[in-house]
């Protein structure tokens, strides 16, 4: 009578494919977040350059000192935000590797354990094969004895 398969480890393998799964979910946060960073950089890089424009038409019309010190104060205002983008970018960056590391690992060790599990499955169904074969084997010796000798 054949038994059906059990890995002993499953509950572990089980236990390593959530955490697969949830670093799987980390990275897609992380990448989402990485996207957006960048998303707002170009937002502020390009109003940047829209007020550079306007700076650079109102020029030569000449422009009453309030407004050159508030165009300088925009644009001041402009440059660090853009710098602070960029460093949020690039902590968006190393946490998106640190993910990235993670996920890596945990699909490594998941990988490991299936592997062991499909050894472990082959293993079993050639013992079961074996068995069943010589339990044939033996069938066909015990008729093969009572058979009438001519």
């Amino acid at each position: 009578m054949p038994h059906d398969f059990k890995f002993r480890l499953q509950r572990l393998l089980d236990l390593r494919d959530r955490a697969t799964q949830e670093c799987k979910k980390n990275m897609a946060a992380a990448l989402h977040a990485l996207l957006e960073a960048q998303a707002d950089l170009h937002c502020l890089q390009t109003e940047r350059q829209q007020m550079n424009a306007a700076w650079q038409q109102a020029l030569p019309s000449g422009l009453k000192p309030e407004m050159a010190i508030g165009f300088q104060r925009c644009f001041d205002k402009s440059t660090t935000s853009c710098e602070l983008a960029a460093k949020k970018i690039e902590a968006a960056k190393e946490h998106e590797s640190a993910c990235r590391m993670l996920l890596d690992k945990a699909m490594r060790k998941q990988k490991v354990l299936e592997k062991l599990r499909d050894r472990t499955r082959t293993r079993f169904n050639y013992e079961a094969s074996r068995r069943e074969q010589a339990q044939l084997d033996d069938f066909a010796m015990l008729r093969h004895s009572r058979e009438p000798k001519s």
